[in-house]
Order: structure tokens, then C-alpha cells, then sequence
């Protein structure tokens, strides 16, 4: 008899069939696994918008756009505001809407500026990160001419999924005729 060492061609074939099935398996639940944080991060970017459309869709609504033409671009959007009421004696502000890009991805960042070089409260002074980590943020009003007022609007476009707009139109005064003015708090053409 041969004192042989090694593994048969059965065994080997064996110990083939059992690992393809041990990897087989171990897919699957990765698979699963990727699915899972994909949905997820969807959720949270979703989360996210669904917190701040209401703020947002108020503040714009309430702005009047700057008269420049580069006062809204895709990345970039500039607009006189009306203080929150808690700092009621500031006056008029210019609200900057920025789209940052970082590591996680576009952020929408809005930092409020006095327009006669006043200091601002600090609570207002500051940069305010209000979403982050989309695939990609673009700001956009569309030109309809004849001194139409166009809606303004945010697309949020998260890393999976379907892209979510907020869309915010002036506001009109009671009786529809003007658009409302919430600095001076009177119609304007």
C-alpha cells in the first residue's frame, strides 16, 4: 500500500459544492443588508426635506427675490427678508441660499446679512446647515417676463430615489389683487 497525503477528488468536489453554498447564502444577506441602508439613507434624506419645507416654503414665500439677475442661480439665491420677531428691531435682511458641496455631498446653507453693515444677533450672524448629503441641491426661478412674479423653487435630489421640490410662490394680500411686501407690510405691484 502508498501512504498517500491529500484530499480526494470527491472530497475536494465536496468541499466546492459546500463553500459555493456558504457564499451563496452570505450574498444573499448582504444583498439584503445593502438594500436595507440604501432604503434607509433614502429615508433620512426624505426625513430631512419633510422637516425643513415648511420653514423653507415660509421664509421664501415671504422674501422678495434682489432685483439683480444673478440673484438666483442654481447654486446660489439672494433675497430681502423680513426679521424672524424675536429680533424685531434688526430691519430688513438679505437671506443667502448657498449649495455647498462637502464630502457627504450638496448642502443647502442660508446665512442672513444686514444690508447697512449692522451687527447682527448672534443667533443670526451665523451659517445654518439646513440639509446635507444629497447627490444634488439646485435653486431655480423660472423668467415668465411681463412682471409676472415666478415661483422660486428647491429641488432636493437624494442619493437614491425620486427627486423632491418645494415650490414657494409670493404671497398675495387678502384680496388677491397685490403681491404682499412683509417689509413695508403693505401691496406691491
Amino acid at each position: 500500500m502508498s501512504d498517500r497525503q491529500g484530499f480526494t477528488l470527491v472530497e475536494v468536489l465536496a468541499a466546492l459544492v459546500v463553500g459555493g453554498l456558504l457564499l451563496a447564502v452570505l450574498g444573499g444577506v448582504l444583498s439584503d443588508l445593502g438594500r436595507d441602508l440604501h432604503a434607509n439613507d433614502h429615508r433620512k434624506d426624505l426625513a430631512q426635506v419633510e422637516t425643513i419645507a415648511p420653514m423653507l416654503k415660509g421664509l421664501l414665500e415671504s422674501a422678495i427675490p434682489e432685483t439683480d439677475s444673478d440673484s438666483i442661480t442654481p447654486r446660489h439665491a439672494a433675497f430681502t427678508v423680513a426679521p424672524p420677531q424675536a429680533f424685531d428691531g434688526v430691519g430688513p435682511l438679505r437671506l443667502e441660499l448657498d449649495v455647498m458641496r462637502d464630502r457627504t455631498g450638496d448642502m443647502l446653507v442660508a446665512s442672513f446679512k444686514s444690508p447697512d453693515a449692522t451687527a447682527l444677533p448672534p443667533a443670526l450672524a451665523e451659517r445654518h446647515v439646513l440639509a446635507e448629503g444629497f447627490r444634488r441641491i439646485e435653486l431655480a426661478k423660472p423668467d415668465l417676463g411681463g412682471g409676472t412674479v415666478a415661483p422660486v423653487t428647491v429641488m432636493f435630489q437624494p442619493k437614491t430615489g425620486d427627486p423632491v421640490t418645494i415650490v414657494a410662490e409670493p404671497r398675495l394680500s387678502s384680496d388677491a389683487n397685490c403681491h404682499f411686501d412683509p417689509i413695508s407690510m403693505s401691496c406691491r405691484a
